[in-house]
């Protein structure tokens, strides 16, 4: 069923996994800003973990949640730091971005609302999409819940397809990856971590050296 809202200047609309969204922008003035953000599963667990005292029953289909105080939210996007890249900085980011949009509404069914991540898509042919997503910055976890699947049944299909364990597999697709950035010699050591998936530089460096015996700075030196 399609359902559309019109958001205006100041506005915003909240919504669970599992919906798709289609947008068409009307513009009436000269500056229009609009934001797009992304929460994944790690950072709502750990929002929902610090404030939620109570469970919450999960609502029976996704729904929404409308937000109308514009003035709370541009202040906050006007404070980032786009200059920071560092993903810890970004995650702290977005749990602020969390508590602000609980305040200004209704506390209580937005922390319902976000129990509908647990909701699972439709299960996907596993070798499609592993040949297709982009896996760079996902874990097994994140590839399991993309194939619709739970951890234990994604493991024993992706046994049946590929030799290696998904740990093993996903490290060695995100290492030889890392390894064609290097030789391209076009990204830094530091931007090829983070593009990979790494937190740091250190654990990049070492499982790099491990996987090839060569340093990452090494590779792009020769």
């Amino acid at each position: 069923m399609k359902t559309v809202f019109e958001l205006t200047a100041g506005s915003a609309i909240f919504l669970p996994q599992g919906l798709s969204l289609h947008s068409d922008f009307v513009k009436e003035t000269e500056a229009l800003t609009a934001y797009l953000v992304f929460f994944d599963d790690d950072v709502i667990i750990d929002y929902l973990s610090r404030v939620q005292k109570t469970a919450i029953p999960e609502p029976a289909e996704p729904g929404h949640y409308l937000l109308t105080q514009g003035a709370v939210f541009s202040p906050f996007f006007g404070s980032i730091c786009t200059e920071i890249t560092a993903p810890g900085y970004l995650k702290v980011k977005l749990q602020e971005l969390l508590h602000l949009i609980a305040w200004s509404g209704e506390p209580e069914a937005f922390h319902g609302l976000l129990h509908t991540r647990k909701r699972v898509p439709a299960k996907q042919n596993l070798r499609r999409l592993l040949d297709t997503v982009d896996l760079l910055q996902l874990s097994v976890g994140d590839l399991a819940h993309l194939s619709g699947r739970s951890i234990s049944s994604f493991n024993r299909d992706f046994k049946v397809l590929y030799h290696p364990t998904p740990k093993k597999w996903l490290h060695e697709r995100k290492l030889s990856s890392a390894r064609r950035m290097l030789e391209a010699a076009e990204l830094s050591v530091t931007e090829v971590a983070l593009a990979t998936g790494y937190e740091n530089v250190s654990s990049f460096t070492s499982a790099f050296k491990a996987r090839y015996g060569l340093t990452p700075s090494k590779i792009k030196t020769d």
